[in-house]
Parts: structure tokens; C-alpha cells; sequence
């Protein structure tokens, strides 16, 4: 799992990914990503070229470089793409404290999610350009992230771990999770 933060997307104006990462070092220690697509490997390499280097990941964390910074983050829960959901979601724990959900999939999936009031002119430009890029044969996705409140969060793990546990009709029970 592949997460760059949002001050990325503000500078390169691009979508996260919460993307598969294998990582693999050699001697004299340098990185090497084997990615699952072309696509997944130049936004790592976009994001590196910027000052956003995806250092590890283990079960307990994810370690950045964030402009010179290391920066470790917690994965709190992931919810894969499936082709109900149509989404593939992911919370952290942030270096501050806060829990933020970061959600990419289908631009249909995405838009309907937005809250209340978005920037309409974001939304047009953003539709335009996914327009084009689709039109010029281009896979597109689109990203939205928000901060979770602990109370949100502690409500809904709670009917999603039940969910998890569920012998029958489990992924029925996830998804209204």
C-alpha cells in the first residue's frame, strides 16, 4: 500500500494512490519499487522527483520523506477494491494525531461521495480533465481524502470488525459496514 500525502497532491495538483508497493533494497542501498503498473511506478517516481519519497512499510506503519522530513504514519484499516464498492479506502493515524480516510475509485463512485457544497469549479475542471485523459485512451481514478473524528471512527471499526467476523453473507455485511 502506496500512500503520499495530500501536500503532494496540492503541489502536483495529481490524485493519490493507495497503490501496492513491493520494495526491495540493494547494495549500495537504493531503493528499487517493483510496482504493479506503469501508472503506480510514475507517480512514485513524480512524487520522489518532488520531495515525497515512500521510504518502508510494515504492518505497524508507513515511513515518507516529506520534503527532507521522515514522516510515519499508522494503517489503521484497509478496505480493498471490490467491484461493489467500486472504491478502495484506507485510514492512518497521522504523525498529529488525526485519523484521515483516503478513498480512491471510479470518478462516478468518488463524486458521489463529495460533501455538501464542494467547488463546483473543481468539480468541471476536474470532470473535463478526466474527459480527456479517457479520451486519449488513459486510465483514470479519482481520489478524495477527509479527516475522521476518533468517535467516528471507534463507531464504525466497531461494526466492521463484527462485520469481518461474520461466518455468512460477510461481504454483504462489510459492504453496509
Amino acid at each position: 500500500m502506496l500512500w503520499i500525502p495530500l501536500e503532494l497532491i496540492t503541489r502536483l495538483n495529481h490524485p493519490v494512490r493507495c497503490s501496492p508497493v513491493f520494495l526491495q533494497f540493494s547494495r549500495p542501498l537504493t531503493l528499487i519499487n517493483r510496482l504493479c503498473s506503469t501508472d503506480e511506478a510514475a507517480l512514485v517516481s513524480a512524487a520522489r522527483d518532488v520531495g515525497f519519497v515512500f521510504l518502508s512499510r510494515t504492518t505497524a506503519q508507513v515511513e515518507i520523506e516529506v520534503l527532507g522530513q521522515i514522516e510515519r504514519y499508522v494503517p489503521l484499516r484497509v478496505l480493498e477494491f471490490n467491484s461493489s464498492r467500486k472504491r478502495m479506502s484506507t485510514l492512518f493515524r497521522t504523525p498529529d494525531g488525526r485519523i484521515l480516510l483516503i478513498c480512491k475509485g471510479a470518478d462516478s463512485v468518488i463524486y458521489e461521495r463529495l460533501s455538501p457544497g464542494h467547488d463546483l469549479e473543481v468539480i468541471q475542471s476536474t470532470t473535463k480533465n478526466l474527459e480527456d485523459f479517457s479520451t486519449a485512451g488513459l486510465r483514470t481514478l479519482c481520489i478524495s481524502s477527509r479527516y475522521v473524528t476518533e468517535e467516528e471512527f471507534a463507531s464504525w471499526s466497531q461494526i466492521y470488525d463484527v462485520a469481518c467476523a461474520a461466518i455468512h453473507d460477510r461481504e454483504e455485511f462489510i459492504e453496509r459496514a
